[in-house]
């Protein structure tokens, strides 16, 4: 897992994403870029705008961020599943 903008589009950029989760309180810059960052070059990573707020995504993991990647193919397939 990769938490904040620069690990999360390092992470990108290397292709070791296999989901992108924003939060709904980051901002829209933020968001367009990542997004555009998830298909860009061919790219196909996943990425979702969720409805839970950075205060609630940090109580899950321990940090505030508004943007984190996720790394591993299977826990990316099972949170895809669980948010849609």
């Amino acid at each position: 897992m990769s938490l904040g903008h620069d690990a999360v589009v390092t992470s990108i950029k290397k292709r070791k994403a296999y989901l992108v989760i924003t939060c709904n309180d980051a901002s829209e810059r933020l968001k367009r870029e990542i997004k555009d960052e998830c298909s860009f070059d061919g790219r196909n990573i996943k990425y979702i705008d969720a409805l839970f707020k950075r205060e609630e995504l940090a109580l899950c993991i321990s940090s505030k961020a508004g943007v984190i990647s996720i790394d591993d193919q299977g826990f990316a397939e099972k949170l895809i599943t669980i948010l849609n």
